[in-house]
Protein backbone atom coordinates (compact mmCIF):
# COMPACT_ATOMS: atom_id res chain seq x y z
CA UNK A 1 0.00 0.00 0.00
CA UNK A 2 1.61 3.32 -1.07
CA UNK A 3 1.83 5.88 1.61
CA UNK A 4 -0.42 8.23 0.08
CA UNK A 5 -2.95 5.91 -0.20
CA UNK A 6 -2.41 4.98 3.72
CA UNK A 7 -2.54 8.80 4.63
CA UNK A 8 -5.98 8.60 2.46
CA UNK A 9 -7.28 5.94 4.81
CA UNK A 10 -6.28 7.55 7.82
CA UNK A 11 -7.68 11.06 7.21
CA UNK A 12 -10.80 8.76 6.38
CA UNK A 13 -10.97 6.82 9.55
CA UNK A 14 -9.86 10.61 11.49
CA UNK A 15 -13.44 11.99 9.60
CA UNK A 16 -15.45 9.39 10.95
CA UNK A 17 -15.58 6.43 8.63
CA UNK A 18 -13.91 3.56 11.12
CA UNK A 19 -14.53 0.88 8.42
CA UNK A 20 -11.90 2.54 6.32
CA UNK A 21 -9.58 1.18 9.17
CA UNK A 22 -10.03 -2.54 7.80
CA UNK A 23 -8.10 -1.85 5.11
CA UNK A 24 -4.56 -1.08 7.26
CA UNK A 25 -5.56 -4.01 9.65
CA UNK A 26 -5.82 -5.74 6.61
CA UNK A 27 -2.39 -4.59 5.18
CA UNK A 28 -0.28 -4.92 8.07
CA UNK A 29 -2.12 -7.95 10.64
CA UNK A 30 0.23 -11.05 9.28
CA UNK A 31 3.50 -8.64 9.53
CA UNK A 32 2.41 -7.35 13.29
CA UNK A 33 1.58 -11.44 14.12
CA UNK A 34 4.66 -12.54 13.14
CA UNK A 35 6.44 -9.41 14.67
CA UNK A 36 4.79 -10.72 18.24
CA UNK A 37 4.87 -14.25 17.49
CA UNK A 38 8.72 -14.04 17.28
CA UNK A 39 8.70 -12.29 21.08
CA UNK A 40 5.78 -14.42 22.27
CA UNK A 41 6.05 -18.81 21.93
CA UNK A 42 2.07 -18.83 22.56
CA UNK A 43 0.20 -18.71 19.26
CA UNK A 44 -2.98 -17.48 20.72
CA UNK A 45 -1.27 -14.98 22.77
CA UNK A 46 0.12 -13.31 19.88
CA UNK A 47 -3.04 -13.41 18.06
CA UNK A 48 -4.56 -11.83 21.06
CA UNK A 49 -1.86 -9.43 21.32
CA UNK A 50 -2.24 -8.80 17.53
CA UNK A 51 -5.94 -7.50 18.25
CA UNK A 52 -4.84 -5.26 21.18
CA UNK A 53 -1.86 -3.57 19.33
CA UNK A 54 -5.17 -2.64 16.50
CA UNK A 55 -7.21 -1.55 19.02
CA UNK A 56 -5.12 0.83 20.28
CA UNK A 57 -3.65 2.18 17.49
CA UNK A 58 -7.28 2.87 16.26
CA UNK A 59 -7.83 4.54 19.37
CA UNK A 60 -4.80 6.99 18.85
CA UNK A 61 -4.42 6.83 15.46
CA UNK A 62 -5.44 11.14 16.20
CA UNK A 63 -1.41 10.82 17.68
CA UNK A 64 -0.07 9.45 14.50
CA UNK A 65 2.48 12.12 12.58
CA UNK A 66 1.14 11.95 9.09
CA UNK A 67 4.67 12.70 7.61
CA UNK A 68 6.21 9.15 9.17
CA UNK A 69 5.49 6.14 7.87
CA UNK A 70 2.49 3.96 9.42
CA UNK A 71 4.32 0.68 9.58
CA UNK A 72 6.79 2.31 11.71
CA UNK A 73 4.21 4.02 13.83
CA UNK A 74 2.17 0.37 13.87
CA UNK A 75 5.68 -1.68 14.50
CA UNK A 76 6.34 0.71 17.60
CA UNK A 77 2.91 -0.20 19.53
CA UNK A 78 3.76 -3.76 18.74
CA UNK A 79 7.14 -3.87 20.43
CA UNK A 80 5.66 -1.43 22.99
CA UNK A 81 3.10 -3.80 24.00
CA UNK A 82 4.52 -7.00 23.32
CA UNK A 83 7.87 -6.19 25.73
CA UNK A 84 5.24 -4.64 28.25
CA UNK A 85 3.64 -8.27 27.66
CA UNK A 86 6.84 -9.86 28.60
CA UNK A 87 7.82 -8.30 31.28
CA UNK A 88 4.57 -8.48 33.10
CA UNK A 89 4.67 -12.15 32.05
CA UNK A 90 8.20 -12.33 32.93
CA UNK A 91 8.59 -14.83 29.87
CA UNK A 92 11.25 -14.09 26.62
CA UNK A 93 10.59 -16.98 24.35
CA UNK A 94 10.64 -17.50 20.27
CA UNK A 95 9.76 -20.49 18.12
CA UNK A 96 12.45 -20.45 15.90
CA UNK A 97 11.98 -24.53 15.30
CA UNK A 98 8.24 -24.05 14.46
CA UNK A 99 9.28 -21.50 11.28
CA UNK A 100 12.15 -24.08 10.27
CA UNK A 101 9.90 -26.69 10.27
CA UNK A 102 7.16 -24.78 8.00
CA UNK A 103 10.34 -23.44 5.59
CA UNK A 104 11.29 -27.65 5.27
CA UNK A 105 8.12 -28.73 5.20
CA UNK A 106 7.41 -26.29 2.17
CA UNK A 107 10.77 -26.32 0.30
CA UNK A 108 11.00 -28.44 -2.96
CA UNK A 109 14.33 -29.96 -4.28
CA UNK A 110 15.85 -30.32 -0.90
CA UNK A 111 17.99 -33.75 -2.13
CA UNK A 112 21.05 -31.64 -3.26
CA UNK A 113 24.08 -31.42 -0.32
CA UNK A 114 24.59 -27.96 -0.77
CA UNK A 115 20.61 -27.30 -0.44
CA UNK A 116 20.92 -29.53 2.83
CA UNK A 117 23.92 -27.92 4.07
CA UNK A 118 22.20 -24.41 3.35
CA UNK A 119 19.23 -25.73 5.46
CA UNK A 120 22.43 -27.27 8.54
CA UNK A 121 23.15 -23.41 8.33
CA UNK A 122 20.32 -22.34 8.88
CA UNK A 123 18.80 -24.48 11.59
CA UNK A 124 22.31 -23.80 13.39
CA UNK A 125 21.80 -19.92 12.78
CA UNK A 126 17.77 -19.79 14.02
CA UNK A 127 19.54 -21.88 17.26
CA UNK A 128 22.18 -19.08 17.81
CA UNK A 129 19.33 -16.56 17.20
CA UNK A 130 17.13 -18.20 19.60
CA UNK A 131 19.84 -17.92 22.37
CA UNK A 132 20.22 -13.85 21.86
CA UNK A 133 18.68 -11.64 24.11
CA UNK A 134 14.97 -10.39 23.25
CA UNK A 135 15.70 -7.04 22.40
CA UNK A 136 18.85 -8.25 20.22
CA UNK A 137 16.22 -11.03 18.61
CA UNK A 138 13.83 -8.49 17.81
CA UNK A 139 16.71 -6.11 16.12
CA UNK A 140 17.54 -8.83 13.97
CA UNK A 141 14.28 -9.75 12.59
CA UNK A 142 13.38 -6.24 12.18
CA UNK A 143 16.65 -5.25 9.79
CA UNK A 144 17.19 -8.09 8.15
CA UNK A 145 13.62 -10.59 8.37
CA UNK A 146 11.21 -7.52 8.06
CA UNK A 147 13.47 -5.25 6.25
CA UNK A 148 13.16 -2.20 7.92
CA UNK A 149 15.59 0.30 7.60
CA UNK A 150 17.92 1.70 10.69
CA UNK A 151 16.04 4.68 10.94
CA UNK A 152 12.98 2.54 11.04
CA UNK A 153 14.40 0.34 13.78
CA UNK A 154 15.73 2.77 15.32
CA UNK A 155 12.16 4.45 15.43
CA UNK A 156 10.70 1.35 16.83
CA UNK A 157 13.25 0.61 19.62
CA UNK A 158 13.88 4.47 20.95
CA UNK A 159 17.69 4.07 20.13
CA UNK A 160 19.43 6.27 18.18
CA UNK A 161 20.97 4.99 14.45
CA UNK A 162 24.67 5.13 15.59
CA UNK A 163 23.46 2.79 18.40
CA UNK A 164 21.28 0.45 16.33
CA UNK A 165 24.43 0.13 13.77
CA UNK A 166 26.75 -0.50 16.43
CA UNK A 167 24.27 -3.58 18.26
CA UNK A 168 23.42 -4.51 15.17
CA UNK A 169 27.41 -5.08 14.41
CA UNK A 170 28.33 -6.94 17.56
CA UNK A 171 25.17 -9.04 17.59
CA UNK A 172 26.01 -10.24 13.82
CA UNK A 173 29.63 -11.01 15.49
CA UNK A 174 28.54 -12.75 17.97
CA UNK A 175 26.21 -14.81 16.17
CA UNK A 176 29.25 -15.51 13.20
CA UNK A 177 31.33 -16.59 16.15
CA UNK A 178 29.35 -18.91 17.64
CA UNK A 179 27.90 -20.54 14.61
CA UNK A 180 31.77 -21.16 13.19
CA UNK A 181 31.89 -22.65 16.64
CA UNK A 182 28.89 -24.89 16.55
CA UNK A 183 30.01 -25.54 12.98
CA UNK A 184 34.02 -26.54 14.18
CA UNK A 185 31.98 -28.57 16.92
CA UNK A 186 29.62 -30.70 14.51
CA UNK A 187 32.49 -31.46 12.47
Amino acid sequence: MSHLKEIDIIKRVLEGDSNAFVHLIREYQDMVFTLICRMVKDKARSEDLTQDVFIKVFQELDRFRIESKFSTYLYRIAYNMTIDYLRKEKRSVVDYQANYDFYLENKENRNSQQTLNKERQLSLLEKEIDLLPDEDRLLIHLYYFNDHSIAEVSTIVSHSESNVKTRLYRIRKVLQDNLKGRLRHEE
